[in-house]
């Protein structure tokens, strides 16, 4: 079933500000080809070739235009992560990996590529991250029928005997949030825009009451101010509890400044007393269903092992559930008080032609 890899950054449930990380990779296969399988996978993770820098510039040139392709169809989430990024640690390390300023550390890597020398030190490179990459912590994860798992760790522990834990866990990079706004410029013909309110950890008692408040105000509010009225494609709220922010965002938008007021009306909206429990009820529907969605057997086992990596247990998720189930009508307008009532971070992606209408941010153009 071929061979997967990705790296992934959280914040902890219990610190906003704390980071955690892992590198992963995967694969799937039939029984009888078990033993090939975990050869493939450990010689992936442990002698892959950087003596082929050829192939290197191709795959990073491949990357290049892909991830620029990418912007039209996500320009809302690269605006989210722009906004979130002037606020928190790992929204600002998220941001510089697979956001805007990714792309372009991507653009100018693909260009330093066309000398012979810096193709031999993006090599040198790689296989320097790759050797402290084999320091860290392993953790191995199985999924098959009952009878087959003892042939599983047997061949595990063949093709991996077991290595004594390292020293000391490395510590993802630090990244520190920029604090300001910032509108990229690019080849485009709408506009997307995001604003973010820093707010609390996973595990704080306002985490559940800020995810029902965003879908309050994306279902009563900004679906109609965003869409109906200001002919946006799309633009809602979300909270993303594992960072600690309250997002607010539009997608493919002929506004700019019209959208950041709605944005702020739609939190005076909420604080003028205009929910009700029906719109509580809807909310709460659509946070529960999201999160008791079925996944397949195996799955839902991944999701709860890569859930557990990142401190969030089966009863840490239970307890949230509950936590969801509790919010009242004044916990939505207390928290909209108490963390959307300062001036929101900001970000823009917008086309040249535009550009003048982003007063105050700091631009910056894709190529």
């Amino acid at each position: 079933g071929g061979v997967s890899a990705f790296a992934s950054l959280r914040a902890l449930p219990e610190d906003a500000n704390a980071l955690r990380a892992c590198f992963a990779l995967s694969s799937r296969t039939l029984a009888p080809k078990l033993d090939a399988m975990v050869a493939l996978v450990k010689d992936t993770a442990e002698a892959p070739n950087f003596a082929e820098p050829q192939r290197v510039k191709d795959l990073v040139s491949q990357q290049r235009a892909r991830r620029l392709n990418g912007i039209p169809g996500s320009g809302h989430q690269y605006a989210m992560q722009a906004a979130a990024a002037q606020l928190r640690p790992a929204a600002a390390l998220n941001d510089q990996l697979g956001g805007i300023p990714g792309i372009l550390r991507l653009l100018a890597l693909d260009e330093s590529l066309a000398s012979d020398e810096g193709l031999e030190a993006l090599c040198a490179r790689l296989a320097e991250l790759h050797s402290a990459l084999q320091q860290g912590r392993r953790r191995f994860l199985f999924v098959a029928e009952d009878a087959l798992l003892k042939d599983c760790a047997s061949t595990l522990a063949r093709h991996w005997p077991p290595a004594a834990p390292p020293a000391a866990t490395p510590a993802p990079p630090s990244a520190q949030p920029s604090q300001e706004p910032v509108a990229y410029i690019t080849t485009t013909q709408v506009n997307y825009c995001a604003a973010a309110h820093a707010t609390v950890s996973e595990s704080h008692a306002d985490s559940a009451a800020l995810s029902l408040l965003a879908g309050v105000l994306r279902n009563q509010y900004l679906h109609t101010a965003l869409r109906e009225k200001g002919g946006a494609y799309g633009g809602g709220a979300s909270h993303d509890s594992s960072a600690g922010v309250f997002r607010f965002f539009s997608y493919r938008d002929p506004n700019i400044q019209q959208t950041f007021d709605a944005f702020a009306a739609a939190i005076h909206w909420a604080l003028d007393g205009k929910i009700t429990e029906a719109m509580l009820e809807e909310a709460l529907l659509g946070v529960i269903s999201t999160l008791d969605a079925p996944a397949s057997p195996a799955g839902e086992i991944k999701q709860a092992f890569h859930q557990q990596l990142f401190g969030r247990s089966a009863a840490f998720r239970a307890k949230a559930r509950a936590a969801h189930l509790a919010v009242t009508l004044p916990d939505l307008r207390r928290v909209a008080e108490k963390y959307l009532t300062v001036p929101p971070a900001q970000a823009l992606i917008t086309s040249e032609a535009r550009a003048g209408e982003a007063k105050g941010f700091r631009q910056t153009r894709i190529a």
